[in-house]
C-alpha cells in the first residue's frame, strides 16, 4: 500500500491517539496483541512472500560463496597465505550474512513466540497479584 504526501499527513490525525494508563490485565499485553496483528498482516501478503524469496536466493548465494571457501580452504595446493587468508575472510562473510538473513526470515515466528510467552507470563504476574493481595 502507499501514499502519497497528502495521505500520509491526514493519516497522523486518526493514528494520534493518547496512550491510556493500563487498567487490567487485559490492557498490560494489548501492545503484544496490536504488533501480532501486524505481524500476521504483513506475512500473509504476497509481497512479503515475495520479499522472503529475494533473501531466499541470497541466502543459497551465500551458501554457494562459503563453500567455495571452505573448498579453496582444504586444497593442498593453496600454500599461499593471502589466499588462505582471502579464503578464510570469505568463509567468514558468507556465514555472516547467512546467519543475519535467516534471523530476518524467522523474525516474525520468534516474534509470535514471544508474544505467547509474555502473555504467559504477565498472566502469571496478573495471578501472583492477586494472590498477595
Amino acid at each position: 500500500m502507499t501514499f502519497d504526501k497528502t495521505q500520509f499527513m491526514s493519516r497522523g490525525d486518526e493514528t494520534a491517539r493518547k496512550p491510556s494508563a493500563p487498567s487490567n490485565l487485559d490492557s498490560r499485553f494489548a501492545f503484544i496483541e496490536q504488533a501480532a496483528v501486524s505481524i500476521e498482516s504483513v506475512t500473509g501478503h504476497q509481497d512479503w512472500d515475495r520479499f522472503l524469496s529475494y533473501v531466499q536466493e541470497a541466502i543459497e548465494r551465500f551458501e554457494t560463496l562459503a563453500d567455495d571457501a571452505r573448498e579453496m580452504l582444504c586444497r593442498p595446493s593453496v600454500v599461499n597465505h593471502d589466499q588462505m587468508l582471502a579464503a578464510k575472510i570469505s568463509l567468514a562473510e558468507a556465514l555472516s550474512a547467512r546467519t543475519a538473513l535467516e534471523a530476518v526470515i524467522n523474525l516474525p515466528k520468534g516474534i509470535m513466540e514471544t508474544k505467547e510467552e509474555l502473555i504467559d507470563e504477565i498472566k502469571n504476574l496478573g495471578t501472583a497479584d492477586k494472590q498477595a493481595a
